[in-house]
Formats: structure tokens, sequence, C-alpha cells
């Protein structure tokens, strides 16, 4: 935890990992991934005002994080989790902005998810599979719709402002 501005080292498991993030300031709240060379590597979080949401870090073989470079006017807290402990989630899903999740119901087949979205901003789901990342949706708003999902891409990460569904 801490507040304002800060560079975290960080040392933490060479597998995928889930990131949590709360902030309670007014203004721009950002948080980008840093390598060894402390070179940014992905921007998680990038919002105005209070945050509360989960990013998925070291999916990509080639991302390896060592820190993080946090920008904000308040106060922020980060817990970090292995991915490979996260609870399986089972169809239908409702949550409520940014998320990352496990439903192995894509697992040993491919099928459909029916996804809305109610908020105003972009919207996306990537969907992994391994190191390897399928994008399901990139909407701006409102969104309804069904997707494809291939056999295998199980891990889901979600960006939203705000509630959706996701029925497979």
């Amino acid at each position: 935890s801490g507040h304002g501005d800060d560079v975290v080292s960080l040392s933490i498991p060479d597998e995928p990992v889930v990131i949590e993030f709360s902030h309670d300031g007014d203004s721009n709240f950002y948080v980008w991934s840093l390598d060894t060379g402390l070179n940014t590597i992905d921007l998680l979080v990038n919002e105005i005002g209070t945050y509360s949401g989960t990013r998925l870090m070291q999916a990509a073989e080639s991302e390896v994080v060592k820190g993080l470079e946090i920008g904000a006017d308040g106060n922020w807290t980060y817990e970090i989790r292995r991915l490979s402990l996260e609870p399986n989630r089972s169809c239908p899903v409702v949550g409520t902005g940014d998320s990352v999740m496990l439903l192995p119901r894509f697992e040993a087949a491919a099928g459909t998810a029916t996804i809305t979205h109610d908020g105003g901003s972009n919207f996306y789901i990537w969907a992994w599979s391994g190191t390897d990342r399928d994008l399901l949706v990139n909407e701006i708003g409102v969104y309804s719709g069904t997707v494809l999902v291939s056999e295998g891409y199980s891990t889901w990460e979600i960006g939203a402002d705000g509630m959706w569904t996701i029925d497979c």
C-alpha cells in the first residue's frame, strides 16, 4: 500500500499472476508494469478517481514483471495472487469493472459466450490459452453480442467501467 506516486520493486513467481488494485483519490490513477531494466511493459490501470479492479500480469512468456510505476493522488493498495489459485467460475457470470477469471467451460472444447456491458467507456475481453490470447470484445459503451471462444481459452481478462454479464 502507499500514497501518491511511487515505483515499487516486485519479486513474484515467474508465472501468470492476478493483481488487485484500489485507489481512493480524485485524479488520474495509473499503473505500469516494469521489466528488469525499468522499461514499461503494460499499462495495467488508467482511470480517473476511485478505482477497484483486478488485472492479469505475466500471461505472455516474454512478460517478466519486476516492478510497478504508480501515479496517484490518493491512497492505493495492491495484492498479488497466483492465477492458478484463482477459483474456477461457471456461467452465467455477473460482474462490475475490471476482472480476471478462470472459465473452465472452454478448457476442453470451443463454444460461444453471450456477453453484455452497460458502461459508457471502453469494454474489452481478452481470452488466454497458455501464452496465446484472443480479443473477444473491444467496444465503447453499451454492448450485447455472442462471440466464438476457441478451445483452451479459459483465462479471461475483462476491462469495463460498468456491469457486465457472460453466459456460456
